[in-house]
This record gives structure tokens, C-alpha cells and sequence, in this order.
């Protein structure tokens, strides 16, 4: 689906993977790790002696730790090395294999660790979105005077040989995905920005439709395009643009200058990428003219630079449905920066002194850029999006790649990490690509989302009755669902405490940022308001508060759970309670309501264990709040069947009994 080379299929691996160097983790398959330590093994396809290692950033040249692997009779060579000291992001494990006759083998494999939590440095332009408004505005105005040529119609054993002789594809690698076998296809042009023509292939079925519409584009440089048969076996009307204004057969392509070289930062609109971003958005346009396009089901698609102008398509027009940006180029530019930086210096830097996001110099260069950045269109992208990354990928860097992921808008987001692979194509990922357009052309809502192998994530928000405790004496509720959960989950669930001592609900709202949604979790479980009642903060500035908490996260596309305080008095002591706590439930109902989140009151299911069990194992006798093991255990127990009855986490999950878990 997204490669769109015209040129012969061929068996090469893009580089650095090499086939003498295999590298795999037993228990992780994306080799996107969580904890430590880190554990990744790496079998040898040829004769070998021994293997060193050394580890560093992403795309660093200077390494910070290294050492011997561990070998095994079996040719495999074992790395293992403690997390401490690493930061959220990617690393590049380099290896220097010993072949025994004086020859040794390099290889690399990246790997990623906490890469939800990844730092970027935010370089979005204030006026970004009214400095594209103002672009697609003038496109509007402009006449699309659409022309096409002649159609040809090519045949099944046609489009395979096509394929492979000049598609850069295998014959048919997805006979399941054909929707017809027998398609036509055509040159078009169109007018687009600075009085240019934008030329393309069409490549449709038979007949007069209306077809679901997919725009292909282009990788990167000047050259021809392939006619788009297969995706129009799959039943899909194709384009594949020359997104420079070049016809798209020459048998030379001149290069236009500011794209390889003499670049221009200034005026910022005057950059090559501003109308080469607007030339794709024409194409939309395009799509959307023709009466044989079903106008509810357009997808654009592409690779590596086309990757790049597919979230940014996606971000520019609101009628694009769904995009598959694959090994998107131009993203996270200023981590990019920094790393170049840091490999120029004399002497090297290693980068492990910088924990938070890279410094961005203002400059020219960083300022255009800034425009053109694709993460700093991410947050606009609000259609469903399938995206893959190669994780040895020199071009376009996980660390790029994942920053486009964690920022997309999207609600239906899908990340494919593709470890061990380079800048390359992958039959099983375009298989997996048309199978998901087919489920979100059905439902949006119900196709496959997240990161494949990635962790079902849930944070609990909130004060000290969700606050981490002393774990030597006992587990909060939240511990006690992670626990629950991870017989369940297809992968791995992980419950993150985001709870602190005598939080209020200005307190979280200036912490929801960097404390929740920053690690794009999938669920919030939200428990707030008690302590803005004891500091008599009004009622009013509690609503606005609790408005803008659920809003934020439900427009952030995470399921929210609200939850109701509950207080217990002790009867041999009662005026003692923090009877105040419960009397913001009405405000955190209220906004559940309005924000859409659902809400969960614990007042009855503590009440109800209250009265089989003494109140001192469920709370504190003085206060009636703060939990105790047995609260702890009611707690967990009831947000976790709410989350199951809401179908939110795995059938096969772990419940809770009388305090005891059960299959």
C-alpha cells in the first residue's frame, strides 16, 4: 500500500539490518521496554568467536556504556544490561561481531523504553494553524481544471507482472484483499499552487462506482511514478502523484531548486515544502471532484516521505478519513538537531547529561522548519491512523516517528513497530493496513488502536486516597489492579499512581499535562474535589476546575472514570470524620455528565462493606477516609468491575471476590 516506487521488485534489505545478524527479545517483540533490566539477544548467522557491544541515543555516534555478550552454544549472543540511568526515548545497541579469522561484522538494533513518556521539545509556531489557514485559503480560490488521458484496463497475471517489473512489489502478496480483478487505469493533471499542473496515474475498477478513493504518495526525490493497480485490485479509485509538478514518466528528472540544496527559511512561506504540502492537499480536492469517489471513505497513504505529506495531508483537510503514514520522514526535528550537534562537537556527545526535551536554538532554520516539523502537524490529525515505524530506520528515526505518534490527535490511532527493519516495506504491515481500512470503513471506533505489543495504560489521578503508600506494608488499590489485569491483557497492563497528598483540583489541573496526558494512557481513573471542601475553595472555581480536568482528558481521546468520594465514620468515634470530603460528589457528577465521562460512587460499596467488616480494616478510625488494606481492596474490586462492565479492559482479566482474586 505505501511503497510506490516505479521500479523492479527486488530482495534487498534496506540497511543497517543485515540477514548475518538476527536480533530478538524472548518476552518483548517490539523491543519496547518498561522496566529492566534490558535483555536482548542477538543470534549469528555465520561462524563467530565472541561479540562486544556498546549502547548510545538514538542516532548518537558517541556511545555511554558498553561491554561482552554472553554466549551460547546455539550461535546466540545474550546483552543485558540494567535500565537505571536511562531516559524515556530510543537507543541504538551497536554490536561488533568477531568471526574468528580476523573479520568482524558490525550490526545495530534499537530499541525503545518508555517511549510514552519520551521528552519533546514543543516547537509549534503560535500562529501554526493560521499560517496554514491563510495556505489552504488562497488554494481554494484556485481552479482545479482536472484532465485525464486515455484508460487502459490490465488483467490479473498484467497487474502482477506490473508489480514486479515496475511497481517495486511482489506479484500478489494479498489475493484476499482483491476486491475485482480486472481494473483500468489513466494519466491526470490538475492545477495547483503557483500556476503549476500536478500530473498522476488513476487506477480504478471497472465501472462507475462511487469507489472508496486513496491517495498514494510520493517518497522522496524526483522521479516517475508507479501506476497504482494493486490498490485498485483492492477496489479503491488510486491516485499516485508527482507531488513536484513533473510529469509522471520522463526518463529524466531535473532537480528544482531549495529541496536538496539552497533551501530558504525566509520568508517562511517561501520554503519548498509550503506548496509541495499544498500540491497534496490539491489532490484531495481532486479525489473529492469526481462523482465516482465515495467522498466518505478517502484514505492517503504513503511512505517515508510520503509518510511525511500523509499526516500532513491528514492535519490540512478535514475529508480525509483515514491515512497510513508509514516510516513518516521529518519528524521530531529538534531532537534531530541536537543529535547532529552533539556528533559535530570536539569532542563527541553522548547526550545522557540532557533528561528533558532538546534544546532548539532560534534561528532561521529552526524558526521555518518549525512550520514543516510533521509532529507539529500530529495534533490536527483527528481521522484514524495506522502508522509504522522501522526501528533501525536511518532516515526516519523511531525517536521522529514515535513523536508523530504520541502527538496525533487522533482518537483511532494504531502504531506498528517494526524492529529490526530499516527505511523499508513490509508485505505483513500493507496486509495489516488493508484489513484495518477495511474495519474503519465499517467502524471507525471499533478498529484495532494503540501500539501493537504496548501496554494497556491506566492512570490513577488524584490525593492521597489514591497516593502512593508505604508498599512495605501494604498495596493501594491501583497496585491491586494492575495486578488484576495482567492475566488479561493481550500484552502487558501497566496502572500508573498519579495520586499526591492533599491534591486539589487547581492541583491536578496544573499537572494534567505533564503528570497524564504526556504518557497518553487509555483510561483515567479520577478521584478530586475532597480536599477543595476542607480548604473551603468555592464551589464554583471546584466546577470550572473539574470542567476543564474532564474535558481535557476526554478530548484527548482517554476514557475517564470519575469517581464519587465516601466517608465512614468510626461509630465509636464519629465526630471525628472528615464528613466535608463527599460534599463535591454533586460537582464531580455534574461534570462526568457534561464531559461524558463515566462515574462511579464509593460511598455504597463501602458503606456495604462496612457492614460485614470492623470499619478499622477498611479506613481510618480517626478520619474515615484514608484507606486501609481492606478499603484498599474494596476500592480496587469496584473500579475494576466498573472498567470490565464498561468493556474497557479484557474479559479474561483476574476478578475480585470477598477480598480474593478469582479466575
Amino acid at each position: 500500500m505505501e511503497i510506490n516506487l516505479n521500479r523492479p521488485y527486488g530482495l534487498q534489505t534496506s540497511p543497517p539490518a543485515k540477514p548475518e545478524l538476527a536480533f530478538y527479545c524472548e518476552n518483548n517483540r517490539d523491543l519496547l521496554f518498561e522496566n529492566g533490566p534490558i535483555e536482548i539477544r542477538c543470534r549469528a548467522g555465520i561462524h563467530s568467536a565472541g561479540m562486544n557491544w556498546n549502547l548510545a541515543r538514538n542516532f548518537f555516534k558517541k556511545a555511554f556504556l558498553q561491554g561482552s555478550a554472553e554466549a551460547q552454544p546455539e550461535n546466540v549472543y545474550v546483552i543485558r544490561f540494567s535500565a537505571e540511568g536511562l531516559h524515556p526515548g530510543f537507543y541504538d545497541l551497536r554490536v561488533i561481531l568477531d568471526t574468528g579469522d580476523g573479520k568482524t561484522v558490525e550490526g545495530v538494533c534499537t530499541f525503545g523504553f518508555n517511549v510514552s513518556q519520551m521528552p519533546i521539545r514543543d516547537s509549534r509556531p503560535a500562529d501554526f494553524r493560521a499560517f496554514w489557514d491563510r495556505a489552504l485559503a488562497k488554494l481554494a480560490a484556485l481552479p482545479l481544471d482536472p484532465k485525464s488521458g486515455e484508460m487502459k484496463v490490465f488483467k490479473g497475471v498484467e497487474i502482477d507482472e506490473y508489480n514486479l517489473k515496475s511497481a517495486s512489489l511482489p506479484g500478489d502478496y494479498d489475493p484476499s484483499g482483491h476486491r475485482c480483478n480486472e481494473v483500468e487505469a489513466c494519466k491526470i493533471d490538475f492545477g495547483s499552487v503557483n500556476g503549476r499542473r500536478i500530473h498522476a496515474w488513476l487506477a480504478k475498477p471497472l465501472g462507475d462506482g462511487p469507489f472508496p478513493a486513496m491517495l498514494v504518495l510520493p517518497g522522496g526525490g524526483f522521479n516517475s511514478r508507479p501506476i497504482p493497480l494493486e490498490h485498485a485490485r483492492h477496489g479503491y479509485l488510486a491516485i499516485d502523484i508527482q507531488i513536484h509538478g513533473q510529469e509522471v514518466d520522463l526518463k529524466e528528472y531535473p532537480q528544482i531548486p531549495g529541496y536538496f540544496k539552497d533551501f530558504v527559511y525566509e520568508p517562511v512561506e517561501a520554503n519548498y515544502f509550503h506548496d509541495m504540502y499544498l500540491n497534496a492537499v490539491q489532490a484531495v480536492n481532486y479525489l473529492l471532484s469526481r462523482a465516482d469517489v465515495d467522498k466518505d471513505r478517502l484514505a492517503v497513504v504513503g511512505g517515508s516521505q510520503g509518510g511525511r505529506t500523509g499526516v500532513t495531508t491528514a492535519a490540512l483537510h478535514p475529508k480525509v478519513k483515514a491515512t497510513v503514514p508509514a516510516i513518516a520522514h521529518y519528524g521530531n526535528l529538534p531532537y534531530l538537531r541536537w543529535a547532529e550537534t552533539c556528533n559535530s562537537a570536539n569532542p563527541q556527545k553522548d547526550g545522557m547529561e540532557l533528561s528533558g526535551p532538546p534544546p532548539l536554538p532560534d534561528t532561521p532554520e529552526n524558526r521555518c522548519c518549525a512550520y514543516y516539523d510533521v509532529m507539529n502537524f500530529a495534533q490536527d490529525v483527528k481521522c484514524p491512523t495506522m502508522i509504522n515505524a522501522g526501528l533501525v530506520d536511518p532516515v526516519s528515526l523511531a525517536s521522529g516517528v514515535f513523536a508523530i505518534y504520541n502527538r496525533l490527535g487522533a482518537v483511532n490511532k494504531w502504531m506498528i513497530p517494526l524492529p529490526g527493519l530499516a527505511h523499508d516495506w513490509s508485505a505483513e504491515f500493507d496486509r495489516s493496513a488493508w484489513r484495518w481500512l477495511d474495519e474503519v470503513w465499517k467502524n471507525p471506533a471499533a478498529a484495532p488502536k494503540g501500539v501493537r505489543g504496548g501496554s494497556l495504560k491506566i492512570v490513577c489521578l488524584g490525593d492521597s486516597i489514591t497516593g502512593k503508600s508505604d508498599l512495605s506494608s501494604y498495596l493501594k488499590w491501583s497496585h491491586i489492579i494492575e495486578l488484576m489485569l495482567l492475566p488479561g491483557a493481550a500484552e502487558s497492563a501497566v496502572v500508573v499512581n498519579r495520586g499526591i497528598g492533599g491534591d486539589t483540583t487547581a492541583g491536578v489541573l496544573k499537572r494534567l499535562k505533564s503528570d497524564v496526558l504526556d504518557i497518553r494512557p487509555d483510561i483515567v481513573v479520577l478521584l478530586i474535589g475532597g480536599n477543595d471542601a476542607g480548604q473551603k475553595i468555592p464551589r464554583e472555581t471546584v466546577e470550572k476546575n473539574l470542567d476543564l480536568i474532564m474535558g481535557d482528558i476526554v478530548s484527548a481521546g482517554v476514557k475517564l472514570l470519575a469517581l464519587q468520594y465516601h466517608v465512614i465514620p468510626n461509630p465509636e468515634n464519629p465526630e471525628t470524620a472528615w464528613k466535608y470530603l463527599d460534599s463535591n460528589n454533586d460537582l464531580v457528577a455534574a461534570a462526568a455528565a457534561r464531559s461524558g465521562a463515566a462515574l462511579l460512587d464509593m460511598a455504597a460499596p463501602m458503606r456495604e462493606a462496612a457492614k460485614n467488616r470492623p470499619v478499622k480494616e477498611l479506613v481510618n478510625v480517626r478520619d474515615g477516609v484514608h484507606l486501609n488494606p481492606g478499603g484498599e481492596l474494596v476500592f480496587a474490586a469496584e473500579v475494576f468491575k466498573k472498567l470490565k462492565a464498561l468493556g474497557w479492559i479484557p474479559e479474561s482479566s483476574h476478578r475480585m471476590t470477598d477480598g480474593w482474586m478469582v479466575r
